[in-house]
């Protein structure tokens, strides 16, 4: 799988192309509805890629078990529904802390020149 995304001023756009082991090329593409920056589109064209090759699986299964099953007129098959979705595949959660940061000690020494409490001159 080959995937690339791109951010400009006129929009962005994602696209990645799936080559199967016999060598056939499946290429798809989207526009991205929502702003973002250059890293988001990649990641976005990624998992473009990736839902592609996920979809392509599911119709192969559905492809052999429809091939394994002898379907009449009596059993009537419901349509499968697909939503397709609007904003980005990711979540950008932040949860707010009390703790001070890994860095706090390093940041302390270099502004003081003072150890922390718990380390002596050896570490």
């Amino acid at each position: 799988m080959y995937f690339d995304g791109a951010v400009n001023s006129t929009g962005s756009g994602i696209g990645a192309v799936l080559i199967s082991p016999d060598g056939r090329y499946y290429p798809v593409a989207a526009k991205i509805d929502f702003p973002c920056t250059n890293n988001v589109a990649e990641y976005e064209a990624c998992i473009l890629g990736l839902q592609a090759a996920i979809d392509f699986k599911f119709a192969d299964a559905l492809a052999t078990l429809a091939s394994m099953v002898n379907i009449t007129r009596e059993n009537l098959i419901e349509p499968l529904e697909i939503e397709i979705a609007k904003g980005p595949a990711h979540c950008n959660a932040i949860e707010a802390s009390e703790a001070k940061p890994w860095y706090e000690d390093i940041k302390n020494f270099l502004r003081t020149g003072q150890y922390p409490p718990f380390a002596d001159r050896r570490d």
